[in-house]
């Protein structure tokens, strides 16, 4: 990505490298192995991951059957309660920023939580009410401007279950 000489961009792409750091260890998420840094340009390795995204996956097949929801959806619960432990709040779950590991329309998905510039840490006891993410997608605390925690998150999970089963914004 190119260098901005807007000073929030270049603090937002700072601030998703250091939350990308902070969570190397999750599983199921997409690690960042590195950063380089040329007088233009920031480039970051990523993890390789070449299913697409989750709604491509969802588009191409429909529904899932419960059993193929179920094993995506414990691969994305396993990745937020890791996340959430080191109290980051993602605030931008959709299908487009789950990653799909394989391209087959057949197996089982094994996925990727990505995306992680709307997220950010909360010390413990702290609640932000920042309007953030995708409108389908949002808690109704976040749309209220009331203040939210790692909770909104699982609002979102919900809305991708519904979609998994069902392939339909509820």
């Amino acid at each position: 990505m190119s260098k901005s000489t807007d000073i929030d961009e270049m603090s937002s792409i700072l601030e998703e490298i250091t939350i990308m750091e902070f969570i190397k260890g999750c599983d199921n998420v997409v690690r960042l192995m590195d950063v380089y840094e040329t007088h233009d340009k920031i480039m970051l390795v990523l993890d390789l991951v070449v299913g697409g995204e989750l709604f491509e996956k969802i588009v191409a097949r429909g529904s899932y059957s419960e059993k193929d929801a179920a094993y995506a959806l414990k691969q994305m619960m396993t990745a937020l309660s890791q996340i959430h432990s080191k109290r980051i709040i993602h605030r931008d779950l959709k299908p487009e920023n789950i990653l799909c590991v394989h391209t087959s329309l057949t197996l089982p998905e094994e996925i990727k939580i990505a995306d992680f510039g709307e997220s950010i840490v909360l010390l413990p006891g702290e609640y932000t009410n920042e309007l953030r993410g995708s409108p389908c997608y949002i808690a109704p605390e976040v749309w209220l401007n009331k203040d939210y925690d790692m909770c909104s998150d699982m609002w979102s999970m919900g809305v991708i279950a519904f979609i998994l089963a069902s392939p339909r914004k509820p």
